[in-house]
């Protein structure tokens, strides 16, 4: 048993966290990287080899690239940070992609997502992900309220 009480393959995290001494957010991407690395060959063989970290491997999986575009970038994020990857992965997809402008705008639509909660300190914390639309709409009343608070000395 793992240090939860869970069975070793009831919540893979878990045992991760466990075993690797890793945080439970932590354990949580690992596992779901590996869960993507396997619908991609060449993204699992580099992350097991130890070519890739798991940052790098969700990224890689979630290119909407051809395959072999895919293989390409998996070569080279071998001698990259996960940053470095990220942006290779942007503009592979700017170059190469896979979906039309009205599957990516649904898609972008479909992944929208707003809220917020208040920290053990009482501090507000606010997140958000808006597709380009929405997200202009946002931040031009984000600006304009911005600049009231300035004003007024609040921020």
């Amino acid at each position: 048993m793992s240090r939860s009480g869970a069975a070793p393959d009831a919540a893979p995290h878990l045992s991760l966290r466990d075993a690797a001494g890793v945080s439970e957010r932590d354990a949580r991407r690992m596992v779901r990287g590996a869960e993507k690395a396997r619908e991609h060959a060449v993204v699992l063989e580099a992350l097991s080899e130890g070519g890739i970290n798991a940052s790098q491997a969700e990224a890689l999986c979630d290119a909407r690239v051809p395959d072999g575009v895919r293989a390409e970038l998996v070569a080279a994020a071998a001698g990259e940070d996960t940053d470095a990857t990220r942006r290779r992965v942007r503009r592979a997809e700017a170059d190469h992609s896979v979906e039309t402008p009205m599957e990516r705008f649904e898609r972008q639509r479909r992944a929208r997502g707003a809220g917020w909660q208040r920290d053990h300190e009482g501090m507000l914390r606010l997140w958000a992900k808006l597709d380009p639309e929405v997200g202009a709409a946002v931040e031009a009343n984000l600006e304009g309220e911005c600049q009231v608070l300035c004003v007024r000395g609040v921020v």
